[in-house]
């Protein structure tokens, strides 16, 4: 290995190193514990059946198990953050890109919102969003067309960790087949068959569907609940239980009205309730209606056991979004345009983001005042148009499929907030990273050759 191949690893954990001294400068290494919090840290491993009867994976508990202390939670969270930035590296060079260019997007995601807002928590937020961009990196890796198997194990662990740790990147699962084949058929793999595309294709689905159907078979065994975990009815009730009223408890089956006529009459008596006439008033009213109303009476009824109470949660969801469809697409309306206005922000004031269109601006400023310009397709670095279009696609479409995908898994089960959209954007700041090394290539003074000149 060349010495200079070694500079962007080293810069890239020179950076992770910053960044832990700028945290601990700015007090972001003291553990927040959250109410979320009590789920994890009493999380009951006594038994196999125990562990998968919860409302939680098991995936956060068992890092907070590991490492022994809440005190320690910030530290560890920022060093798994870092190494998946590492692993996203490999992957980036690995199916294609320079090494500086893979080190100046992984850097910025070292530098997102995923680990100034989230080091320190005691939620799965952070450590989640670390596994999917170690799954990112994996997919990367396996995509390559050098001829190599190492990353097909990360691709399967990886993927199933992140929702394992959060089940809210239960997307992953679809997305990495399909960001595969799409890179195949239009970057990577042009020149291979339908067959072949669709063979590896397969493949991806394989490395990620197989983990989720073996556990989920594990779980109906044991526990006699096919599924993740015993909460899937908990987010979407919090917004279907807000279309109930006394017309809509009449229609219901037998069996779930005495739930739903709990609901509605412990919403007569809020002081502050609010009809789901708005957005606003049905994001206000969202966790009074799961917390407040619907979870308390389902775990009267069900006797508190949680997967009957996550059954029963589920089953009155999805009869309401079936008898007032039109009622939950106003809803959904409402909300993909919260989200619209909630990424944008999100995206733009990333502190990756930031520091990027920093550099670009001082660069085009720079170039403006010396008044030179530049129409050179690559710099000193060597690459050929065939690499730089590869770089300036594969991630970007990687990003934007992310965003696609995460953003509808939000807008569907719950509220989409800036704690459930900061990890759907996490990817482009890095995706712009690219466009704004390749700009300042352009920019960079060429090199020119010696010229022999006779002597007199």
């Amino acid at each position: 290995m060349k010495p200079s191949s070694l500079i962007p690893p080293a810069l890239l954990a020179a950076t992770a190193v910053l960044v832990l001294l700028v945290l601990s400068l700015t007090g972001r290494m003291s553990p927040l514990v959250e109410p979320d919090s009590q789920t994890y840290l009493n999380f009951d491993f006594s038994s196999l059946t125990a562990a998968l009867t919860q409302i939680r994976t098991f995936g956060y508990p068992l890092f907070l198990k590991t490492i022994g202390s809440v005190e320690r939670v910030p530290f560890f969270q920022w060093l798994v953050h870092s190494v998946a930035c590492g692993l996203f590296y490999v992957g980036l060079v690995r199916v294609g890109y320079r090494s500086a260019v893979a080190f100046a997007c992984s850097a910025t995601l070292l530098l997102s919102r995923a680990v100034f807002e989230w080091v320190n928590h005691v939620t799965a937020d952070g450590l989640a969003a670390a596994m999917a961009i170690a799954s990112a990196g994996a997919l990367l890796a396996v995509l390559s067309r050098t001829k190599t198997v190492a990353g097909w194990p990360g691709l399967v662990a990886f993927t199933f960790l992140a929702y394992q740790i959060r089940p809210a990147y239960l997307f992953l699962i679809p997305l990495w087949p399909i960001a595969g084949f799409w890179l195949d058929t239009f970057l990577l793999r042009r020149d291979n068959g339908l067959a072949t595309r669709l063979f590896r294709a397969s493949g991806y689905a394989a490395a990620t569907v197989l983990p989720f159907l073996a556990f989920c078979t594990l779980r109906l065994l044991v526990v006699g609940h096919w599924g993740l975990v015993s909460f899937g009815g908990y987010n979407v009730v919090g917004i279907s239980a807000q279309f109930l009223d006394a017309e809509l408890v009449r229609e219901l089956p037998e069996e779930l009205q005495p739930l739903a006529e709990r609901i509605v009459d412990g919403r007569s008596r809020l002081t502050d309730y609010r009809p789901a006439d708005s957005y606003e008033a049905m994001e206000e009213m969202f966790n009074p209606t799961v917390w407040t109303l619907t979870v308390p009476a389902a775990r009267e009824l069900c006797a508190d056991d949680p997967v009957a109470v996550n059954q029963l949660l589920s089953q009155l969801a999805g009869t309401v979004i079936r008898r007032r469809p039109a009622r939950y697409l106003q809803w959904l309306l409402w909300n993909a345009n919260h989200a619209r206005q909630q990424l944008l922000p999100l995206v733009v004031f990333d502190r990756g983001s930031i520091v990027v269109l920093s550099l670009f601006a001082a660069v085009l400023l720079s170039s403006l005042i010396r008044g030179e310009a530049s129409d050179r397709v690559t710099a000193q670095a060597g690459a050929s148009p065939q690499q730089l279009h590869i770089e300036r696609h594969v991630l970007l479409w990687l990003a934007v499929g992310f965003v696609v995908a995460k953003t509808l898994l939000v807008i569907l089960v719950e509220p989409a907030i800036g704690r459930y959209l900061v990890a759907a954007g996490m990817f482009v700041p890095a995706a712009i990273a690219i466009w704004v090394v390749h700009f300042v290539e352009q920019r960079l003074p060429v090199s020119q050759p010696p010229t022999n000149c006779p002597t007199a």
